[in-house]
């Protein structure tokens, strides 16, 4: 049964208790209706979004009005986002117009006050992102998947199977719409979706929910690092002098290191890459020299301390 299928952490707790609002991203597509039918069910106090990218022109009006009427048959207030969707230099349609959802859901949020976001995914778009993920290249954050919670944004039902939704609208006699992009090819999800994971599951039955334990225990691999690693960069950083004792790093195993690499990247607004990785322990092995991480950001390795260091750029003129 569906209900039956959702573990630790504590689906209670996951929704903060019965008194916390939730706010359901609702899109109209079967999981979403499914999520926040199941959340309204248990007797959570409920706001729903929709957000309307008005990409597939009537369809996304259509879409828009069918959320209206199903939160009216319910009496769930409602919030509306129209976005315009405008892909940055580098950024796919499909990337931005993710980016803009979520911006506006985190303005409902705001305005209704509530508690956590709930967006629907379930265990197949988990597998497919773990999938996807590792056909474009990933360490062991990618190869987690979709968390079950992250910021202020829960997963309800992302233990629970494609198959499980569509029993679980079965049983309650649901109405939903369907995205007919979700039948193309034009995105790489979608062709993982068709194609890649049907053959999978013809292999092993199981793969959906074999990625949902390795996301579960991966997960507490990556946590127990990112503790490590941020207890480390805390005890390396002399914050007087903005430095880093280099001969503790160096104690530290390799995974370890690298995040506490990242963190510097990350505090000092720089781009990190496998290869700036691997270029700054080249350096920090070697105990000294100077590397250019980024435009005038330097990182500077003197034997005893490593810290960033920004130097201006000197030009010729001609």
């Amino acid at each position: 049964m569906f209900l039956s299928n959702i573990p630790e952490p504590n689906f209670e707790t996951l929704c903060g208790g019965a008194i916390s609002p939730i706010l359901c991203a609702l899109s109209g597509g079967a999981d979403s209706i499914a999520m926040t039918h199941l959340l309204y069910k248990m007797g959570y106090k409920i706001f729903a979004c929709h957000v309307n990218h008005g990409l597939r022109g009537a369809d996304s009006d259509s879409d828009e009005e069918f959320c209206r009427e199903f939160c009216d048959t319910y009496a769930i207030p409602l919030a509306v986002k129209h976005v315009k969707i405008i892909p940055d230099k580098h950024e796919s349609t499909e990337e931005a117009a993710r980016k803009m959802r979520y911006n506006a859901l985190y303005d409902a949020l705001a305005e209704t006050q509530s508690y956590r976001i709930a967006t629907a995914h379930n265990a197949d778009d988990n597998a497919e992102t773990i999938l996807l993920n590792l056909i474009r290249g990933t360490g062991l954050r990618g190869l987690c998947g979709i968390p079950t919670e992250r910021d202020k944004i829960i997963r309800p039902i992302i233990t629970n199977s494609r198959a499980a939704v569509e029993e679980y609208i079965a049983e309650h006699n649901l109405r939903y719409v369907t995205d007919k992009t979700n039948f193309t090819d034009d995105y790489t999800r979608n062709k993982i979706r068709r194609h890649i994971l049907p053959v999978i599951k013809q292999i092993n039955p199981s793969f959906t929910q074999n990625c949902t334990g390795l996301s579960e225990r991966l997960t507490k691999d990556d946590n127990f690092l990112d503790t490590t690693a941020d207890e480390g960069y805390n005890t390396l950083c002399c914050y007087e002098i903005g430095k880093f004792s280099l001969d503790p790093f160096l104690n530290f195993p390799e995974p370890v290191q690298t995040r506490i690499i990242l963190r510097l990247f990350a505090e000092n607004n720089i781009i990190s890459s496998s290869l700036r990785v691997a270029h700054t322990l080249g350096l920090l092995n070697s105990r000294n020299g100077k590397l250019n991480l980024q435009k005038n950001k330097f990182l500077i390795a003197d034997g005893t301390f490593f810290y960033i260091k920004h130097i201006p750029q000197q030009y010729r003129k001609h």
